[in-house]
């Protein structure tokens, strides 16, 4: 019996032609290449001194800012050094609002790259986010931090004297500030009042009540406050009468 054929090997593919060398025969000699070689390469370095001048002269704090509490009425001075090639133009901003130079801040300098925003009188208003700008022809950096005000225990708002029916509720309302926020403790001829039964407390940061329910003759007196906080005490008094 006859063997079957064998099967025919398939042909072998051609190898890839080799990649052309896009030097072959220039003359590295030839001053013409000399010269496009030069300025290539001249290019190629003053790219990179340029990003790497970039990197060096965008602005940067070498000093940041540090958050600031300040008594209610003083001034307060923030403080950065900012660096920069060209110098940077220095702006500051409260919450996302340029501050402007007036005769409640002001803006300074030194000749050691520090940059000042004072504030004065500090009140409620100043209290926020604090931010420094500084821009140049290579970018900008920014730094921030919180003011925070500091407030002695005071009553804003002494409460009226009352008169009230036997029987009817009554409440007495202080108004009052301080940061931290005051401790309150009421009483009546020196005695401490306790919450419960006719008598309940509403404290906010803003105000003290103090509600009676169902008012007897012994409801009648003086009634005094005290706010108390690290920083300070005050007291505001009433007199309740009963018919």
């Amino acid at each position: 019996m006859p063997k079957p054929p064998a099967e025919a090997k398939p042909a072998a593919k051609p190898a890839p032609p080799a990649a052309a060398n896009p030097f072959e025969g220039v003359d590295v000699k030839d001053p013409i290449v000399i010269s496009a070689a030069t300025r290539i390469q001249a290019s190629f370095r003053m790219h990179k001194n340029r990003m790497a001048l970039k990197e060096k002269s965008i602005p940067k704090f070498s000093q940041v800012l540090k958050d600031m509490f300040v008594m209610e009425g003083s001034a307060v001075t923030f403080f950065a050094r900012v660096w920069g090639i060209p110098d940077p133009v220095i702006k500051w901003f409260k919450d996302g609002q340029e501050v402007k130079e007036g005769p409640k801040h002001e803006i300074k300098f030194d000749d050691k790259d520090g940059t000042f925003l004072i504030i004065r009188n500090a009140d409620g208003d100043d209290v926020g986010t604090y931010t420094c700008q500084a821009t140049n022809s290579f970018g900008e950096a920014f730094d921030s931090a919180r003011l925070a005000l500091e407030v002695p225990a005071k009553c804003t708002k002494q409460p009226d004297n009352i008169t009230v029916k036997a029987g009817d509720s009554f409440e007495i309302k202080v108004e009052i500030a301080g940061e931290p926020e005051p401790d309150v403790i009421w009483t009546k001829g020196k005695k401490e009042i306790d919450e419960g039964g006719r008598f309940s407390y509403e404290d906010s940061p803003d105000y003290s009540i103090l509600r009676v329910e169902k008012a007897q003759a012994g409801d009648a007196g003086k009634y005094e406050i005290e706010i108390v906080n690290d920083l300070g005490k005050a007291r505001a008094y009433c007199t309740v009468k009963v018919q």
